[in-house]
């Protein structure tokens, strides 16, 4: 049995928010007439906490510990560059089954990063690809993501893809495994195309991989789903789904810089 997912799962549950929280909120709540001077923690936590489910706290995070890159604007001129370009999305994940479809389908951040990628290929006529391989752990049956990635863009969106690299479990192998794919079509630009909390541990990735490989491949980030601090109204400090799920992403994505992955 394949232990490493759910203690990856079990991980960030206990070291990002609100379950960071938990443990000194209950001490807290527990020791509250012994704490003495120590009581004015306890609405401190309770602070926390609210902040650890708004978006605004978790943009102004986002910001100052990813450094994300800027959302990308083509202009005519990055169409018509010499060098051949393919513009790579990165799986999310997927839903093995959806009643629905009554088979498998994209996650929702999934289709977001698709959308935007065709939307890309379409304005520059540039060919599209996706990588994403089977969930960890896999059962028998299940669809490796790319596949079902195919099936979305060309029934979907009316283009098909051009490269569709069926095997990565994880960003690094998402690099590793696409470079080879990449060299056979002569690829020397890649447009690469996840979210914004997602972006600068891919780039490091691909990097990575095209050092390793010795091949000179530019990489041109496209992230979805930023927002610019601008934007922030009050109601971005009040707690909801969206913080709650942007939080948490930005604490995924910062373990998984400091843990080198």
């Amino acid at each position: 049995m394949d232990l490493y997912t759910p203690f990856k799962a079990l991980c960030l549950a206990l070291l990002a928010p609100p379950g960071l929280l938990l443990p000194p909120l209950m001490a807290g709540a527990l020791l509250w007439r012994r704490a003495g001077r120590w009581r004015w923690a306890l609405p401190a936590v309770f602070a926390l906490m609210w902040l650890s489910l708004c978006e605004a706290p978790a943009l102004l995070l986002q910001h100052a510990l990813l450094r994300p890159s800027p959302p990308l604007h083509l202009e005519a001129r990055d169409c018509q560059a010499p060098s051949p370009t393919l513009v790579l999305v990165l799986g999310g994940g997927i839903h093995q089954w959806t009643a629905e479809r009554e088979g498998p389908d994209l996650k929702l951040g999934t289709l977001e990063r698709l959308r935007h990628g065709v939307r890309l290929a379409r304005r520059c006529d540039w060919p599209l690809g996706f990588t994403g391989g089977l969930p960890t752990p896999a059962k028998p049956g299940d669809v490796p993501e790319s596949l079902v990635a195919e099936q979305v863009a060309r029934e979907e969106f009316g283009m098909p893809l051009s490269l569709a690299e069926p095997a990565a479990r994880d960003t690094r192998e998402n690099a590793r495994l696409s470079l080879p794919l990449l060299r056979e079509r002569g690829i020397q630009r890649l447009v690469l195309v996840t979210h914004a909390e997602h972006m600068p541990r891919s780039l490091r990735a691909f990097e990575t991989a095209a050092q390793a490989a010795h091949y000179p491949l530019a990489l041109l980030p496209a992230p979805v789903g930023g927002r610019p601090l601008e934007e922030l109204s009050p109601y971005d400090w009040t707690p909801s789904d969206a913080g709650y799920r942007r939080m948490r992403y930005v604490f995924y994505e910062f373990l998984g810089q400091l843990a080198g992955h």
